[in-house]
């Protein structure tokens, strides 16, 4: 579908886990760290992924991709 790319990036360093998702809806920002994210409704099909970053990952941050888009960075602690 023209517009709905992404990129997938990950980068294991010692013992943490660098996830780097980017998109091109630099429109559909989610809100920074710390903010209050809305919740989706009990059987809706989408909306939880912010959810689940939250909960799992020690650091995220939402970064702009020029020229278009937005990546979302997310690090998880990892033991080996």
């Amino acid at each position: 579908m023209p517009g709905r790319n992404f990129e997938l990036a990950l980068t294991l360093d010692a013992d943490v886990l660098r996830i780097e998702v980017s998109d091109t809806r630099g429109e559909r920002r989610p809100p920074a760290p710390g903010m209050a994210t809305p919740s989706p409704a009990p059987f809706a099909e989408s909306g939880r992924g912010l959810l689940l970053v939250q909960a799992v990952a020690s650091r995220w941050e939402v970064r702009d991709r020029p020229p278009i888009g937005k990546t979302i960075v997310a690090e998880l602690p990892v033991r080996l």
